[in-house]
Protein backbone atom coordinates (compact mmCIF):
# COMPACT_ATOMS: atom_id res chain seq x y z
CA UNK A 1 0.00 0.00 0.00
CA UNK A 2 1.70 3.30 -0.78
CA UNK A 3 1.53 6.30 1.73
CA UNK A 4 -0.26 9.09 0.78
CA UNK A 5 1.56 12.25 0.76
CA UNK A 6 0.40 14.88 3.21
CA UNK A 7 -0.95 18.19 1.31
CA UNK A 8 1.45 21.04 2.55
CA UNK A 9 -0.16 23.94 4.24
CA UNK A 10 1.22 26.89 3.28
CA UNK A 11 1.00 30.42 4.74
CA UNK A 12 1.66 33.64 2.13
CA UNK A 13 3.37 36.50 4.05
CA UNK A 14 4.21 39.39 1.74
CA UNK A 15 3.23 42.88 1.61
CA UNK A 16 2.24 42.95 -1.67
CA UNK A 17 -1.10 42.04 -2.63
CA UNK A 18 -0.15 41.35 -6.68
CA UNK A 19 2.54 39.16 -5.48
CA UNK A 20 0.73 37.43 -3.24
CA UNK A 21 -1.46 36.35 -5.80
CA UNK A 22 1.29 35.44 -7.83
CA UNK A 23 2.27 32.73 -5.18
CA UNK A 24 -0.97 31.66 -4.39
CA UNK A 25 -1.52 30.83 -8.65
CA UNK A 26 2.09 29.11 -8.56
CA UNK A 27 0.95 27.34 -5.58
CA UNK A 28 -2.58 25.97 -7.37
CA UNK A 29 -0.48 25.01 -10.40
CA UNK A 30 0.93 22.55 -7.67
CA UNK A 31 -2.12 21.15 -5.89
CA UNK A 32 -1.15 17.94 -5.59
CA UNK A 33 1.27 18.96 -3.13
CA UNK A 34 0.16 22.27 -1.36
CA UNK A 35 -2.60 24.67 -0.37
CA UNK A 36 -2.57 27.67 0.75
CA UNK A 37 -4.08 28.22 4.01
CA UNK A 38 -3.91 31.78 4.43
CA UNK A 39 -1.90 35.04 3.25
CA UNK A 40 -0.53 37.88 5.44
CA UNK A 41 0.46 41.09 4.79
CA UNK A 42 2.80 42.16 7.62
CA UNK A 43 5.07 40.10 9.92
CA UNK A 44 2.33 40.81 12.75
CA UNK A 45 -0.36 39.55 10.85
CA UNK A 46 1.63 36.61 9.83
CA UNK A 47 2.55 35.99 14.02
CA UNK A 48 -0.84 35.75 14.23
CA UNK A 49 -2.03 33.87 11.32
CA UNK A 50 0.60 31.31 11.88
CA UNK A 51 -0.65 30.76 15.62
CA UNK A 52 -4.09 30.10 14.25
CA UNK A 53 -3.68 28.35 11.38
CA UNK A 54 -0.75 26.22 12.12
CA UNK A 55 0.70 26.01 8.33
CA UNK A 56 3.50 23.83 7.97
CA UNK A 57 5.18 26.54 5.59
CA UNK A 58 5.15 30.34 5.67
CA UNK A 59 6.86 32.19 2.54
CA UNK A 60 7.63 35.06 4.52
CA UNK A 61 9.37 38.47 2.70
CA UNK A 62 12.57 39.56 3.99
CA UNK A 63 11.17 43.07 4.00
CA UNK A 64 7.65 42.55 5.41
CA UNK A 65 6.41 45.66 7.01
CA UNK A 66 5.18 45.64 10.77
CA UNK A 67 8.12 43.60 12.14
CA UNK A 68 11.08 42.34 9.31
CA UNK A 69 11.57 39.03 8.30
CA UNK A 70 13.97 38.19 9.96
CA UNK A 71 12.45 39.08 13.13
CA UNK A 72 9.26 37.23 12.28
CA UNK A 73 11.10 34.26 11.62
CA UNK A 74 12.77 33.87 14.63
CA UNK A 75 9.52 34.57 16.55
CA UNK A 76 7.77 31.86 14.56
CA UNK A 77 10.92 29.17 15.08
CA UNK A 78 10.45 30.47 18.79
CA UNK A 79 6.31 29.86 19.13
CA UNK A 80 6.37 27.05 16.47
CA UNK A 81 9.35 25.28 15.30
CA UNK A 82 7.64 22.87 13.23
CA UNK A 83 7.21 25.47 10.66
CA UNK A 84 9.57 25.45 7.43
CA UNK A 85 10.01 29.31 6.62
CA UNK A 86 11.03 30.26 3.21
CA UNK A 87 12.79 33.04 3.49
CA UNK A 88 11.74 35.45 -0.23
CA UNK A 89 13.62 38.72 -1.56
CA UNK A 90 14.39 40.59 -4.08
CA UNK A 91 17.80 40.38 -3.58
CA UNK A 92 20.62 38.06 -5.59
CA UNK A 93 20.00 34.36 -5.25
CA UNK A 94 23.68 34.41 -3.61
CA UNK A 95 23.51 37.20 -1.57
CA UNK A 96 20.28 35.77 -0.28
CA UNK A 97 21.88 32.56 0.64
CA UNK A 98 24.73 33.57 2.64
CA UNK A 99 21.84 35.32 4.40
CA UNK A 100 19.67 32.39 4.97
CA UNK A 101 22.80 30.14 6.07
CA UNK A 102 23.61 33.36 8.66
CA UNK A 103 20.35 33.45 10.39
CA UNK A 104 20.19 29.61 10.24
CA UNK A 105 17.61 29.63 7.84
CA UNK A 106 17.16 26.24 5.38
CA UNK A 107 14.95 27.58 2.80
CA UNK A 108 15.59 30.86 0.68
CA UNK A 109 13.96 31.52 -2.65
CA UNK A 110 14.42 34.87 -4.71
CA UNK A 111 11.78 36.59 -5.95
CA UNK A 112 13.36 36.87 -9.64
CA UNK A 113 13.66 32.79 -9.35
CA UNK A 114 9.62 32.02 -7.92
CA UNK A 115 8.49 30.44 -10.92
CA UNK A 116 11.54 28.05 -11.11
CA UNK A 117 12.56 27.43 -7.32
CA UNK A 118 9.56 27.67 -5.19
CA UNK A 119 7.50 24.45 -6.57
CA UNK A 120 11.01 22.41 -5.84
CA UNK A 121 11.39 24.17 -2.71
CA UNK A 122 7.34 23.61 -1.28
CA UNK A 123 7.90 19.57 -2.74
CA UNK A 124 11.34 18.90 -0.63
CA UNK A 125 9.21 20.53 2.31
CA UNK A 126 6.49 17.80 1.45
CA UNK A 127 8.63 15.16 0.99
CA UNK A 128 10.38 15.58 4.67
CA UNK A 129 6.48 15.55 6.19
CA UNK A 130 5.83 12.82 4.13
CA UNK A 131 9.01 10.54 5.36
CA UNK A 132 7.86 11.54 9.10
CA UNK A 133 10.94 14.23 9.39
CA UNK A 134 10.27 17.46 10.90
CA UNK A 135 9.78 20.04 8.31
CA UNK A 136 12.06 22.60 10.35
CA UNK A 137 12.87 26.04 9.41
CA UNK A 138 16.46 26.20 11.01
CA UNK A 139 19.27 23.66 9.92
CA UNK A 140 18.98 20.09 11.88
CA UNK A 141 21.60 20.00 15.03
CA UNK A 142 25.15 18.19 13.35
CA UNK A 143 24.91 14.82 13.83
CA UNK A 144 21.35 14.75 12.74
Amino acid sequence: MRMQMKLLQVLIADDSAPLRRAIAELIAADAAHCHVCGEAADGEEALRLAAELRPDAVLLDLSIPQLQGLEVAKRLNAMHPGIAIVILSEQDPRALRFLADAAGLRYCVAKSRLTTDLSPTLREIADQLTDGRAARGTEPPSGA
